[in-house]
């Protein structure tokens, strides 16, 4: 089994893939716009309103993860609360370039910061809303 997240953003999909390239250093598996659907005579399979332009389905490959994403085509607000995407790195260095990195224009909710249980750990929100934890442990949760 493999757990994936999938996130669906409110029109701005494009905006946090060129985001996450950038500052998590991701690559684009797969992406896709709704404009490329196939022709369908099924109501549900129809390009919604306005959504021709929008990511229908994108794959991103973060390190050794990968992270899918969408623009929600239900026009219905979205909202990411409740969980987080924690990342853990190999390096203090690398704990603070992907947390500075993701912090711009985001909010930090605790500041990359030595704990008991690693060298290097902090939680912030992104510009798009999305909650991220990154972390280090520099051999702290290791089994002896």
């Amino acid at each position: 089994m493999n757990l994936v997240n999938y996130l669906m953003y409110d029109g701005n999909c494009e905006q946090a893939i060129e985001f996450y390239q950038d500052k998590l250093d991701a690559d684009v598996l797969f992406k896709s716009y709704f404009s490329e659907m196939p022709e369908s005579d099924d109501p549900n399979c129809q390009i919604p309103p306005g959504a021709e332009d929008k990511i229908m389905h994108a794959t991103l490959k973060v390190g050794e993860s990968e992270l899918m994403m969408c623009d929600d085509p239900s026009g219905q607000s979205t909202s990411f609360t409740g969980f987080a995407i924690s990342i853990s790195v190999k390096s203090a260095s690398l704990a603070t370039q992907y947390f500075d990195a993701l912090a711009l224009d985001g909010e930090i909710s605790m500041p990359l910061a030595e704990t008991f249980w690693s060298e290097a750990f902090g939680m912030l929100t992104d510009k798009f809303g999305v909650s991220w934890m990154i972390s280090y442990d520099g051999g702290k949760m290791s089994a002896n």
